[in-house]
């Protein structure tokens, strides 16, 4: 569920595959599409924040 998934990348090297808004874009369009806005902060960055104490 969106409390236990969140955004990463291999950032430099994922940029062999294409740009860090690529990398975003593609994120966003995996996301579900009934996950409401508040779930969808959560994957971007509340889980990240929380997880590693930021």
């Amino acid at each position: 569920g969106p409390k236990r998934v969140m955004f990463g990348s291999d950032w430099p090297v994922a940029l062999l595959g294409g740009t860090y808004d690529e990398a975003v874009e593609f994120f966003e369009k995996v996301l579900p599409s009934e996950w409401s806005e508040p779930e969808r902060k959560l994957a971007r960055s509340l889980n990240a924040r929380r997880i590693y104490g930021v």
